[in-house]
């Protein structure tokens, strides 16, 4: 008695003490367990290894599991043996022994009564447990994707008249609460009212926006989440609690924000509860609910990102964040890292590809791209300010939207420039395709056909010829390109149309083409002075010529470097005549 005296739990009217004769061997178990939870405090290694904390996770689940279970068998509650002696103590006071164990049953209900007034009342054994067989967590998965991805749909899109064990969780947690039902609107997922809760989860939900309200806008890791709603009063059990934070996440969506690891997540999806579930200390989670002065300029900044909100609630921060963040994600490479754009639009584009708080983006990182102080939650902001920072960022995504179009435009001025040309769109594609065309029959030198076989392709959309052509002179697609990769393609299809004009040059000398033998001949003298003409072999000069070539080579056998001097000399002369 005087031990449990100093324990100091009186006022722990959640601890109940059973005190057997002999405890042997349990040290080593207790040890155990407080070696790893020792490892998961002081190792700050584990914050960058996720494998390394699941790991850990993993060990001190075990070691509690084998404590457990050899308590379990010592204690034996559930049969009671016949000269069992257990003494048992709560709130520090000895309790009158008990004869069966239908009446510590009884108890410890009552104790629990008066614990948990606000727990859950839910009716379903696979989900209401602390820990869920594998076929009932992967039902539990399966019903979650279903609450987040077919709200509007009865039954959750679920076939009615097929049993698995996923709807039965649905009928008795979100059916018969009422969690689901069908408004004037259709189908839907609500937070229960005090006159529809059926299942009582109106106190766990009310607890939990109570929690992430008390954190005034900053994050909550979901492993303190899940552990504070698991307390008395509400007691939520583990099996339970990722389904009524997903009912949660849908209900309150404009309000919520979620972070793995860190980094704001743009969808709340079914395979990022999946990973939720196992390792919930990755996870963070955000109430972003707007208020005061900034309402102003969040109303402003929601028509430019032209958001989609239901008439049936008011919009908050998460309905202007979302699609910039979206936004942002959907940039092609070449936009994420160019440098052809303004100042204020770099700044911008860098705060919506880091974003990590969306109060903080909205009110503080972006009108500091935009030129302007932050937006104070305080203190109402100036109203020229305020009109500076929304043009500011409107036309700041408008130039980072136009970013790579802009460049597909560029390829096509090069494009007319080294042909020539001073067409564009159609017209200049209409002239190249031909040109294309027509010389891509005649050669065979794999660079020249396949950039005529390119100008030609007319089953593609502009763009993405123009991206096909900066492919293929470039040596990799535009949406891919870092600024140097411009200079390069430009450099590039200098030399390549070049080239190209030469070859159609031998190939329609005189306007069409010729089915003579042609060579095109360059020649630049010392003075910088340079000759050139195109030369021909005619079907019926081919045995001539085929003469006069064994006698020019008896030369070239004698000197070499002479005979190519004279012939040059030679040629100079005569080219243009």
């Amino acid at each position: 008695m005087a031990g449990i005296s100093k324990l100091g739990i009186r006022n722990r009217p959640e601890i109940m003490i059973a005190a057997p004769e002999s405890v042997s061997g349990f040290a080593g178990f207790v040890n155990e367990i407080r070696k790893w939870e020792w490892v998961q405090t002081n190792t700050a290694e584990l914050n960058g290894d996720r494998f390394a904390m699941q790991e850990v996770s993993r060990q001190i689940t075990a070691a509690k599991t084998v404590l457990k279970d050899r308590t379990n068998h010592l204690l034996n509650v559930r049969h009671f043996r016949d000269g069992q002696s257990i003494a048992w103590f709560h709130k520090g006071k000895p309790l009158r022994k008990f004869e069966s164990a239908k009446a510590l049953f009884t108890h410890v209900s009552k104790i629990c009564d008066s614990l948990f007034p606000d727990s859950t009342r839910l009716t379903n054994e696979l989900l209401n447990r602390r820990k869920l067989s594998s076929a009932a967590a992967g039902a539990r998965s399966r019903l979650i994707g279903h609450v987040l991805e077919n709200a509007t749909l009865p039954f959750l899109g679920m076939d009615p008249s097929k049993k698995p064990p996923e709807m039965s969780m649905y009928l008795s947690a979100l059916k018969a609460s009422n969690l689901h039902f069908e408004g004037k609107s259709g189908w839907r997922i609500q937070l229960p009212s005090s006159k529809n809760d059926t299942c009582n989860f109106k106190p766990a939900f009310d607890l939990l926006r109570q929690i992430l309200q008390s954190k005034s806008g900053g994050r909550i890791k979901l492993s303190d989440l899940f552990s504070e709603l698991s307390r008395p009063p509400v007691g939520a059990r583990e099996g339970v609690l990722p389904l009524l934070l997903a009912v949660f996440c849908v209900a309150e969506s404009q309000h919520v924000a979620m972070y793995e690891e860190g980094a704001f997540v743009q969808d709340i999806d079914g395979p990022l509860f999946e990973r939720l579930a196992k390792v919930p200390e990755l996870f963070e989670m955000q109430y972003c609910k707007l208020s005061g002065v900034r309402s102003e300029v969040f109303n402003k900044l929601l028509k430019v990102v032209d958001a989609n909100v239901d008439d049936s609630r008011e919009p908050d921060l998460i309905d202007v964040v979302q699609p910039l963040v979206q936004f942002a994600a959907t940039l092609p490479e070449y936009t994420r890292n160019t440098t052809k754009l303004s100042k204020s639009s770099l700044a911008i584009r860098d705060a919506l590809m880091n974003a990590e708080e969306p109060a903080t983006l909205l009110f503080k990182e972006l009108p500091k791209a935009c030129g302007v102080p932050a937006v104070s939650a305080s203190r109402r902001m100036d109203p020229k300010l305020v009109q500076k920072y929304v043009r500011g960022l409107k036309k700041s995504l408008g130039e980072i939207r136009g970013c790579f179009p802009s460049l597909l435009s560029r390829i096509e001025k090069s494009l007319a420039k080294e042909f020539g040309l001073k067409s564009e769109g159609e017209k200049l594609r209409a002239n190249l395709a031909q040109r294309g065309r027509d010389l891509a029959v005649h050669v065979t030198e794999a660079s020249i056909k396949a950039f005529a076989l390119r100008l030609g392709d007319d089953r593609l959309p502009q763009d993405k010829w123009l991206e096909s052509l900066g492919s293929l002179v470039a040596a990799k697609p535009p949406i891919r390109w870092y600024d140097q990769d411009e200079l390069k393609f430009n450099q590039a299809l200098i030399e390549l149309v070049l080239r190209f004009k030469d070859t159609a040059s031998l190939v329609y000398p005189k306007g069409a083409a010729s089915t003579s033998e042609s060579v095109r001949l360059s020649l630049l003298q010392s003075s910088g002075v340079e000759k050139s003409c195109v030369l021909e072999i005619s079907p019926k000069q081919k045995s001539e010529a085929t003469r006069v070539e064994k006698e020019i080579e008896k030369l070239f056998k004698k000197n070499r470097q002479l005979a190519l001097a004279v012939t040059a000399k030679i040629l100079i002369k005569n080219i243009g005549k």
